[in-house]
C-alpha cells in the first residue's frame, strides 16, 4: 500500500469555485481527510479489487476461472463495459465516482454498487433495444453518486452509503418484502437497534414486512425518542429519517418487482436524489453539518486533482477487473452467498469506526417531530420528479444502445443454475440457491446438515478478514508514520530554506547600504572639491581686481598729489609778479610774445611725464598730439571730489 504512485503530477487547476467562496472550516476538515487517505497506487486498486492472484485462493482454481472467463465473453455486460473509456468526456464524470470511491470508501464501484452488495442500477426509463448494466451508469446518476460518496457522514465507509441507498430505494417502491435488511452501521445506535430487531423478527417468521420499511423506522424513532434516548440516536438514523421524507412512493415497476422477488434491490437516480436532499434537510434542520452536498463536494473537488487514478486510458480496463471480480465472486461463492458477510474488499465497522461520523459531526442536539403525518414533503417531490428527464438514457452514447437485457434473472446466477446438474452427480455438494443475494428470507434457509460447514467457511474467512484487517491497520499506521516524518523534514527543510533567504537578502541588503553610503561619500566628497575649486579661483579673481584698484587707487592718489602740487605752484605764481624780475631758470624758459598761454615749463611737463610714467601694466593713457597734456584738477565744493580737465 505505501508503494510509490506513478500518477503524473496534478495538472494545474482550472477556474472552478474560488477558494474564498469555500467555508475555511470545511476546507480544512476537506483537506483533513485527503490527508487521511493517502492518493490511490495501482497497487492499492489491485488489493481494493481483490484480483491480484485469483489462482492462489486454495477455493479457485483454473476450471473456475476457465468458466467465470466463459461467462463473461459471453455476457452483455462485457458489451457495455467495452464502450468504457471510448466516450470521451462523457466518461469523466464515471471516473470521478471511481476517483472518489477509490480513495475514500476504498471500493471500485462496479463492486460496491451491484448484487453482491444486494444492488442492481436500472435506470428511469428504458427505451427499447438499450442494455440495461448494473455498472453502467447514466450520466446523470454519475454526478449525484460522486456526490455522495465522498460526504463525511458515512466516515469513509461504504456500508452505510449502500445501507441509506437500499433504504430510498425501498422506500420509493413502497416495499414490504421482505429482504432480511441489516444495516451495519452503526450498532450502538438505539433506533438502529430497534430497527434491526423488527426486521429479523420479520424475517424469522418468513412473513413480510408489518409496514414500510420508512414508517418501521419512524416508529422506532419515536419510540426511542419517548423513553428520553433522543440524545443516543446517531446521525446516520437522523439521516435515514430526512431522507425518507425526501422520498416519493411510487409502484415498483415489473423489472423492480422481479429484482426484489431474487432479494435484490433495484435503485435509480432518483434515489440518489433524495439520499442528496434528506442530506442537504439534514445539514438546515440539526445543524451539526451546516455545510450542503454541493458545498461539501466542491471542497473536495478544490482540494484533489483530476489527475488521480483512474485515468481514461485506465477506466476501461479497471471497469472490466472489476466486472470479472464480481462473476468471480457469484460463482465461488455460489450457494453461501447468503452466509458470507462479503461486500466485495469492504471494511469490518471496528468498534473505533462505528462513530466515525458522530465524532465529526456531534450528537443531534435539536430534531424535528418523527411523526407519520410528516410524509414526503412537496419539495422533495418536485426535486425528485424534476431529475426524471435526466435519469433517462439519452442517445450520446453514454450507455451502449446495441441489444439489451434488463437483469430481471441476473446473469450473475446463471452459473449456479448451470451447476445444477454436476450437483446431481456429486449430492455430497450443498443445493445451490437461485439467487446471489447476501441476505435472502430465511424461509429459503439451508439444510441442517450444511449448517456445521457454512460455520466453519463463515469462521474461517471471518479470520482471514481479521488477519487482513490487521495487516491493513498495520500498513495504514506505517504510511502514517512515514507522512508525518516526511511532513516534519519537510517542515524543517522549508524553516532552512527560509533561514537561509532570509540570511542571504540581509547579506544583500548590507551591501547594497555600504555601496549606496560609498558613492554618496565620493559624490560628496566630488562636490567639495568642486566647490573648494571654485573657491579659490573666486578668490584669485578678487585678489586680481584688488590688486588692479589698489595700483589705480595709488594712480589716481598720485595724480591728486602732482595736482595739488600744481594748483599751488599755479597760486603761487601770482604773488611772484610782484617779486623782482628773476632770471629764468633752465628749465624755465622766458615766455615768448605770442606763445599759446597752455605751454608749460619743460620743468612742469617732465615731472608729470615722470610720474605718467610709473602706471600699472594695463594702464594706458590716449596720445594728446605731439605734447603733453595740460591737467587741470578742479576740487568741489566741499574738496571731496577731484575732477580732471584739460
Amino acid at each position: 500500500m505505501s508503494a510509490p504512485n506513478n500518477n503524473p503530477p496534478p495538472p494545474p487547476k482550472k477556474a472552478g469555485r474560488a477558494k474564498r467562496e469555500i467555508d475555511d472550516r470545511l476546507l480544512e476538515s476537506i483537506e483533513a481527510i485527503y490527508a487521511d487517505n493517502a492518493e490511490v497506487t495501482l497497487e492499492m486498486v489491485d488489493e481494493i479489487i481483490g484480483d491480484g492472484d485469483p489462482l492462489g485462493d486454495e477455493e479457485w482454481d483454473q476450471a473456475a476461472e476457465d468458466r467465470m472467463i466463459a461467462r463473461w465473453e459471453a455476457s452483455s455486460r462485457k458489451k457495455s463495459s467495452d464502450k468504457v473509456g471510448t466516450r470521451g468526456n462523457n466518461d469523466d464524470f464515471l471516473r470521478e465516482v471511481w476517483r472518489f470511491s477509490l480513495r475514500f470508501m476504498k471500493q471500485a464501484p462496479p463492486i460496491m454498487l451491484s448484487p453482491i452488495n444486494g444492488l442492481q442500477f436500472i435506470p428511469t426509463r428504458q427505451k427499447s433495444n438499450f442494455e440495461i448494466s448494473s455498472d453502467l451508469f447514466t450520466q446523470a446518476a454519475c454526478v449525484t453518486m460522486a456526490q455522495l460518496v465522498v460526504h463525511p457522514v458515512w466516515g469513509g465507509n461504504h456500508r452505510p452509503f449502500v445501507d441509506a441507498l437500499i433504504f430510498a430505494a425501498l422506500c420509493r417502491v413502497d416495499a414490504k418484502t421482505n429482504i432480511s435488511l441489516s444495516l451495519w452501521w452503526p450498532a450502538q445506535c438505539p433506533v438502529i437497534q430497534g430497527l434491526n430487531a423488527r426486521l429479523a423478527e420479520a424475517a424469522n417468521t418468513g412473513q413480510p414486512l408489518p409496514d414500510t420499511l420508512r414508517k418501521l423506522h419512524i416508529a422506532e424513532r419515536e419510540t426511542v425518542h419517548g423513553r428520553g434516548d433522543e440524545p443516543e440516536e446517531s446521525i446516520f438514523s437522523e439521516a435515514l429519517f430526512h431522507i425518507g421524507k425526501n422520498v416519493v412512493a411510487e409502484s415498483a415497476s415489473k423489472p423492480e418487482q422481479a429484482q426484489l422477488r431474487e432479494g435484490i434491490v433495484p435503485f435509480q437516480g432518483k434515489d440518489l436524489n433524495a439520499v442528496k436532499k434528506g442530506l442537504d434537510d439534514m445539514a438546515l434542520a440539526v445543524g451539526p453539518m451546516p455545510f450542503s452536498v454541493d458545498d461539501i463536494h466542491a471542497a473536495f473537488k478544490f482540494v484533489g486533482h483530476r489527475g488521480e487514478i483512474p485515468s481514461r486510458l485506465q477506466l476501461r480496463s479497471l471497469d472490466a477487473r472489476a466486472c470479472k471480480q464480481v462473476f468471480r465472486l457469484s460463482e465461488r461463492l455460489g450457494s453461501h452467498l447468503d452466509r458470507f458477510p462479503i461486500r466485495s474488499r469492504s471494511r469490518s465497522p471496528r468498534p473505533s469506526d462505528l462513530n466515525d461520523s458522530d465524532r465529526d459531526f456531534h450528537h443531534v442536539q435539536q430534531r424535528r417531530s418523527s411523526s407519520p403525518a410528516d410524509g414526503g414533503s412537496s419539495s422533495g417531490e418536485d426535486n425528485i420528479n424534476g431529475s426524471l428527464a435526466d435519469e433517462t438514457h439519452d442517445d450520446n452514447a453514454y450507455l451502449p444502445d446495441d441489444g439489451g437485457y434488463i437483469p430481471e434473472a441476473s446473469e450473475f446466477t446463471s452459473q449456479v443454475e448451470a451447476d445444477g446438474s454436476s450437483r446431481k452427480l456429486n449430492p455430497a455438494l450443498p443445493s445451490p440457491r437461485v439467487t446471489i443475494d447476501l441476505r435472502p428470507p430465511l424461509s429459503q434457509a439451508l439444510a441442517k446438515d450444511e449448517i456445521g460447514q457454512i460455520r466453519r467457511e463463515v469462521d474461517k474467512l471471518g479470520r482471514r478478514i481479521r488477519n487482513g484487517e490487521t495487516e491493513r491497520d498495520r500498513l495504514i499506521a506505517k504510511v502514517r508514520a512515514d507522512q508525518a516524518k516526511t511532513h516534519k523534514v519537510s517542515k524543517r527543510r522549508h524553516f532552512d530554506a527560509i533561514q537561509a533567504c532570509a540570511q542571504e537578502y540581509d547579506n544583500d541588503l548590507e551591501t547594497a547600504r555600504s555601496e549606496h553610503t560609498e558613492a554618496i561619500e565620493a559624490l560628496r566628497s566630488e562636490h567639495n572639491e568642486a566647490i573648494a575649486s571654485l573657491k579659490t579661483e573666486f578668490h584669485q579673481g578678487l585678489e586680481a581686481v584688488r590688486s588692479q584698484c589698489n595700483d589705480q587707487a595709488g594712480l589716481i592718489k598720485s595724480l591728486q598729489e602732482e595736482n595739488e602740487r600744481l594748483r599751488r605752484s599755479a597760486q603761487a605764481a601770482p604773488s611772484q609778479a610782484s617779486e623782482p624780475e628773476r632770471s629764468p631758470t633752465p628749465v624755465e624758459k622766458p615766455a615768448q610774445p605770442g606763445a599759446p598761454e597752455h605751454l608749460e615749463s619743460s620743468e612742469e611737463t617732465e615731472t608729470l611725464a615722470s610720474i605718467l610714467s610709473r602706471r600699472p601694466e594695463g594702464v594706458t593713457f590716449p596720445t594728446l598730439g605731439l605734447r603733453p597734456p595740460v591737467v587741470r584738477i578742479t576740487a568741489s565744493r566741499d574738496g571731496r571730489h577731484w575732477r580732471l580737465g584739460e
